[in-house]
């Protein structure tokens, strides 16, 4: 059965960010002096259990440091604003693929996205010559919910906003987190493999989407039967007009 939503879990599920973000996060960290040096192995293992706008909360209460969480994560949201403007992105592969198809069969797409707002912004004018904004028709943020990945609320609130059942969507992931709130959500789920570390536990990933292999078909009938045009978001229509 075609789904009715194709569910992209966060920016890195779209375009490969982890090095970009990474980079943020210890220059957000050198320049307050916490002392603080994440290396790509301490990245993934943070990955694995939590989102990325927790992991500097997660971190501190392992190493018991007092840090001012809102402003380090504010500074590493500007400091990332800044790299994405001087870093090309690449979407992931297939991702382009995908989006077109879903588009052509009618499908809803969206963001499952706890990060802030204004950082989702700047990344989707990023990718703006590949993917239009308008692709859209869910952007979450941080404050779509209270809690982040692995749980499942990001994915429970896009499912409400789009009007669709957890069995009529997929979700598209890139670590262990957002698979498992994606799970939570009982919604089927695909995760890119992004490190060799990732791949222990991920039941179903890939290093490269096919619209077929998950379930998209583009057939004129499969359009005449949806009989309808996706929507978009207001957040996401207004980047496409700035």
């Amino acid at each position: 059965m075609q789904p009715r939503a194709i569910l992209f879990g966060s920016r890195g599920s779209i375009a490969d960010v982890k090095d970009i973000e990474r980079e943020a996060f210890n220059a957000a960290f050198a320049e307050v002096g916490a002392g603080w040096v994440w290396t790509e192995p301490l990245f993934d293992a943070l990955a694995a259990t939590s989102d990325s706008a927790n992991f500097i909360a997660d971190y501190a209460r392992l190493r018991g440091d007092n840090v001012d969480v809102v402003t380090l994560n504010w500074l590493k949201d500007e400091i990332f604003k800044q790299m994405l403007s001087r870093h090309p992105l690449r979407l992931r592969p297939g991702v382009r693929d995908v989006v077109r198809a879903a588009k052509a069969s009618g499908l809803l797409i969206g963001i499952a996205s706890t990060e802030s707002a204004s950082a989702n912004t700047t990344f989707l004018r990023s990718i703006a010559h590949s993917v239009s904004p308008c692709s859209f028709s869910f952007i979450g943020d941080d404050s779509s919910v209270w809690q982040g990945k692995p749980m499942p609320g990001i994915y429970q609130k896009a499912l409400e906003v789009l009007g669709v059942r957890p069995d009529h969507a997929i979700a598209i992931e890139d670590t262990p987190a957002g698979l498992a709130a994606a799970t939570r959500a009982r919604i089927p789920s695909v995760a890119f493999l992004t490190s060799e570390a990732h791949a222990v536990g991920l039941p179903n990933f890939t290093r490269r989407l096919d619209p077929r292999s998950i379930g998209i078909s583009v057939s004129p009938a499969a359009r005449m039967a949806r009989g309808e045009r996706p929507r978009t978001s207001f957040r996401a229509a207004a980047i496409a007009a700035e």
